[in-house]
């Protein structure tokens, strides 16, 4: 995502966080965006809404720092990379393009419990399996 949509987002988040207005709600208080901005932004704003983000948990995710925002890793899970499949946290570390394997690891441990609807991990005799349901 560029940065000015980027910027355009963390903005709508921000307004959210502090009024509770939805995103058809920031344009009837007079903060419009141009269609192309809406199109992009809107069905990204309305997800971290769903997962009760905040804008530093946006920030986190717009600049990739799944390994210390549980809410980036969360939103990559639910809406980027898919649903109902298995992968290792090797593999998904290539995915997020991190390098902290065993962090991934304990977050994912951490993750299938608060997070059980979303995923649920495994690792027995060092073969991991993460299922995104």
């Amino acid at each position: 995502m560029t940065k000015y949509y980027a910027d355009h987002l963390l903005e709508a988040i921000r307004l959210h966080n502090a009024h509770g207005w939805s995103y058809n709600e920031l344009a009837e208080h007079g903060y419009r965006y141009s269609k192309g901005v809406n199109d992009i932004i809107r069905g990204t704003f309305n997800r971290f809404v769903k997962i009760g983000a905040t804008e530093s948990d946006v920030a986190a995710w717009l600049n990739g720092e799944y390994l210390t925002n549980v809410k980036a890793l969360e939103y990559h899970l639910r809406f980027v990379g898919g649903r109902d499949r298995q992968i290792s946290s090797v593999t998904l570390a290539e995915e997020l393009g991190v390098y902290d394997i065993d962090r991934l690891r304990c977050m994912l441990r951490g993750m299938s419990i608060t997070h059980y609807d979303l995923c649920y991990y495994t690792d027995t005799l060092d073969l991991d399996c993460l299922t995104i349901r």
